[in-house]
């Protein structure tokens, strides 16, 4: 499980880590490497190759008329996207203002050159009586050029927030490649955006860092008039892994898979019980709202070295301590938090543009009255066989488990939590300073009733995002949220010994303002049990309004 360990500390570092004829490889492909992670590897080098390297069959370039399925994940978006009809939720939207001299041609090279390099974009999806099938398409890239430097200021950005929000809003027809979409927008001589836009279904996380990587390697090659692109050729495309996928992931392999899932899982509550500020509607909606906040760099460097005293990471850590709040608000000691991971176990996967990212699920039963490192330790297990069992598709996990269905939830879990600690996805383009504008948007879309993103703010410290369904909840509850874990977090470094259940979770302030310590009593109560007070005011004033909702009101 050491190997396990340093494999998933690596990875959430955004360190690359691939088997080479019986050696070990590593780069800090798109996050940092530091020197005592790198020791480490080299000391365990045999245990993370035996990690590395399972026994599974080949990955190779498909035959050129074979039909082609989807990936298991593929086919969940497929089958929602059937279901619910077009819309926004599996949008992958991504603004960046650009400062500088820009090349508009090598933008639209640079973009369509991509597109032509990876299948994944230039897929799309059909129908048949045997099931759904991928269809690479012969196409290109259509990126338009819009003019606002002629507008007044406030009228250009009032139509910058709208071509913005309806970048990251308008739906896809999966049936029509490609599956993304781009535009320019010119501010002024030396000030332009760029708005891309992809579907879950052909990209995920990662696939964003390859493809800006890739965009400015090109983009830097086709300003300087370069020969040839500085792109090593792709060894295998998204279509190659999903049949292999469908080859490989079956029988004794999916059954061994499943049957460690089936055991972490039996028994779960089919339903984390957060306390709404509204009653759950009959079917889920994607409207979510956002909360942004900061973790210091002092609070996340802490609680960095306590996790790696008990031989857990930051991410485990940090989990840890989220699965203490949703207990707090819930009530429940047994409850599951859905993670994210990049998917990509074979090294000819790395470079690729596809939607690889699968879901896991770590479930935490919770004893209040042990301390934070017993229960850090649960964590760190179930985090690394989680990893482990990454393989089986969070699709197949569902439909194993079979959880009692509902239209107005998620299945096995509804609150999720992510550490991306990969850095530098932005290109570095000549003589251009790029900045993300995604928050022009003002809408996000919440999968699930409450997510947690973090991520380096590149001071050492975390940007929180906080993602919930505003169907169910008030932007100022999910802040009150957001401090009590800020809060949680601060108490596990000051008194980690203490019961789980004990720890301070609301601030000074929030206390008094509860307890009501700021205002004297202005009278005793007249009798010892809160009833029987309730039974006194209704015999004294029958008559009187007791409840008041919008229009309605009750004696």
């Amino acid at each position: 499980m050491d190997a396990l360990l340093l494999l998933a500390e690596a990875r959430q570092l955004g360190v690359r880590l691939w088997a080479d004829r019986g050696r070990l490889r590593f780069q800090a492909a798109s996050g940092v490497m530091t020197p005592g992670l790198q020791a480490r590897l080299t000391e365990h080098k045999q245990a993370l190759l035996d990690c590395l390297a399972p026994p599974r069959p080949a990955l190779c370039r498909r035959d050129e008329d074979a039909l082609l399925p989807l990936s298991h994940a593929q086919q969940r978006l497929w089958f929602l996207w059937r279901l619910e009809g077009p819309g926004a939720a599996y949008n992958m939207p991504m603004s960046l203002r650009l400062q500088g001299a820009l090349s508009v041609p090598s933008v639209l090279r640079s973009l369509r050159a991509v597109v032509r390099r990876h299948e994944a974009l230039r897929t799309q999806f059909i129908e048949t009586a045997d099931g759904p099938l991928q269809v690479v398409a012969d196409v290109e890239l259509q990126v338009p050029v819009l003019d606002l430097s002629g507008l007044p200021h406030e009228q250009r950005q009032a139509q910058l927030r709208a071509l913005v929000k309806d970048n990251a809003q308008t739906p896809f027809d999966l049936q029509q490649a490609p599956l993304m979409r781009a535009c320019v927008v010119r501010e002024g001589p030396h000030h332009h955006v760029l708005l891309l836009c992809l579907h879950h279904i052909v990209s995920d996380g990662w696939s964003m860092g390859v493809l800006m990587r890739e965009f400015g390697a090109l983009y830097g090659a086709f300003v300087d008039d370069a020969n040839a692109p500085p792109l090593a050729a792709l060894p295998v495309q998204y279509p190659d892994f999903a049949q292999w996928q469908r080859s490989w992931l079956q029988g004794e392999v999916l059954e061994s898979q499943t049957s460690y899932w089936v055991e972490q899982l039996t028994g779960l509550p089919t339903l984390l019980e957060l306390p709404t500020d509204r009653p759950r509607p009959p079917h889920k909606g994607y409207r979510g709202g956002v909360v942004r906040c900061a973790l210091p760099t002092t609070l996340v460097a802490a609680m960095d070295t306590l996790a790696q005293r008990h031989g857990a990471t930051l991410f485990m850590g940090l989990l840890a301590t989220f699965q203490i709040l949703l207990s707090r608000l819930s009530g429940q000691t047994d409850l599951a938090v859905g993670t994210p991971t990049a998917h990509r176990t074979h090294p000819d996967l790395e470079g690729l543009i596809g939607f690889f990212a699968n879901t896991l699920v770590i479930r935490g039963e919770l004893d209040l009255a042990a301390g934070f490192d017993t229960h850090l330790a649960q964590v760190r297990q179930r985090t690394l066989g989680a990893y482990e069992h990454q393989d089986l598709p969070f699709e197949h996990l569902v439909d194993r488990i079979n959880p009692e269905r509902n239209l107005g939830y998620t299945p096995l879990f509804q609150a999720s939590f992510s550490l991306n600690n990969a850095t530098g996805t932005l290109p570095a383009w000549p003589g251009m300073h790029l900045e993300p504008l995604d928050s022009l948007a003002d809408q996000a879309h919440a999968k699930f009733d409450l997510s947690l993103g973090l991520q380096p703010d590149g001071e050492g410290g975390l940007a929180a995002t906080w993602t919930y369904d505003e169907a169910l909840f008030e932007a100022s509850t999910v802040q009150r949220w957001a401090d009590a874990y800020a809060t949680l977090l601060q108490s596990v470094l000051h008194t980690p010994q203490a019961p789980v259940g004990a720890l301070a979770w609301m601030s000074a302030a929030q206390r008094q303002q509860l307890l009501g310590f700021s205002a004297p009593v202005a009278s005793a109560l007249p009798v010892d049990l809160v009833h029987a007070g309730f039974e006194a005011q209704a015999a004294q004033r029958p008559h009187a309004i007791a409840v008041s909702f919008e229009d309605q009101q009750l004696s």
